[in-house]
């Protein structure tokens, strides 16, 4: 459901929805944690090498990815989220 149809509903209906919304994100967190094991067991067993960069390596390529995050949160900003929800 996107924004504008969730701000149609009447706060008894909200409620429910978020409600919801709360209980299956933390199923859906911890899905998509499975799946991120599961592929990471598949790949090493198909032989692909996986590294843990270095912390400065790891800042650096933080660093670099800081300004498309940041152009995300100014578009999503200006589609009318709020942006500790974009953050969030």
């Amino acid at each position: 459901m996107n924004k504008k149809s969730y701000n149609k509903l009447p706060p008894d209906l909200k409620e429910i929805f978020d409600d919801l919304c709360g209980e299956y994100q933390e199923r859906f967190a911890l899905m998509w944690n499975s799946l991120d094991f599961d592929g990471r067991d598949f790949a090493l067993k198909k032989g692909v090498q996986i590294i843990q960069l270095p912390e400065q390596e790891l800042g650096r390529w933080k660093k670099r990815t800081d300004s498309v995050i940041e152009d995300y949160v100014k578009s999503m900003v200006a589609k009318g989220h709020s942006e500790g929800e974009v953050r969030g």
